[in-house]
């Protein structure tokens, strides 16, 4: 499943570039269930698992692959040093901070693949979940699109998709209402529990 839009992006870019060619994928949260096998995935020495790896070697894919994150990512074990791919770790403590990240903006990169999430959503509080689902998310495309000039996105996310369902948050829910200084936080989140 993972393999996917992997396997879309790359054919998009094959019909379009020579074997010779750069390819550069940004790799956005490769720590977790998801990201770890996108990476995985990334740093194959072919694409086709039925194709001998020893032909493919030479020549993989990808080119180069940045890997992005709030810690680094430990790679697969099938990644040889002497690999052909060059890959480069970028550290972001706070990734809704994303667009101030030097490292990042003189990158250029021919696919995007978002896989940042939190693990566990149940243990943080609805303003954490919504900074990384939603505004990290939302800030780490914008950057792809504009200043890493990427030509495809893939966004890997549990986020459920009932739109028809879908409620906006509330100020209140996310913590953001008033002047920050947390007079009647406690009542409003008593009052959200209820409903």
């Amino acid at each position: 499943m993972v393999a996917l839009p992997l396997l879309l992006c790359a054919s998009a870019l094959a019909g379009t570039a020579s074997a010779q060619q750069q390819r550069t994928a940004v790799l956005f949260g490769a720590t977790g269930a998801v990201g770890s096998e996108v990476l995985s995935a990334l740093l194959r020495p072919s694409g086709d698992d039925d194709v001998d790896a020893d032909a493919n070697a030479a020549a993989p894919f990808w080119t180069e692959v940045v890997i992005v994150g709030r810690r680094e990512a430990p790679l697969p074990p099938h990644h040889s040093p002497e690999s052909s791919i060059n890959v480069t770790q970028v550290i972001v403590p706070d990734l809704t901070e994303i667009e101030d990240v030097d490292a990042l903006r003189g990158t250029s990169a021919d696919a995007c693949i978002v896989a940042v999430g939190l693990g566990h959503p149940y243990r943080e509080t609805l303003r954490r979940w919504h900074s990384v689902e939603v505004e990290a998310t939302r800030r780490i495309s914008r950057l792809c699109g504009g200043a890493m000039g990427a030509r495809y996105l893939s966004l890997l996310s549990a986020v459920d998709a009932d739109y028809e369902g879908a409620v906006a948050f509330s100020e209140e829910e996310l913590g953001g209402g008033g002047d920050g200084d947390g007079d009647g936080g406690e009542e409003e989140e008593e009052d959200v529990e209820e409903e």
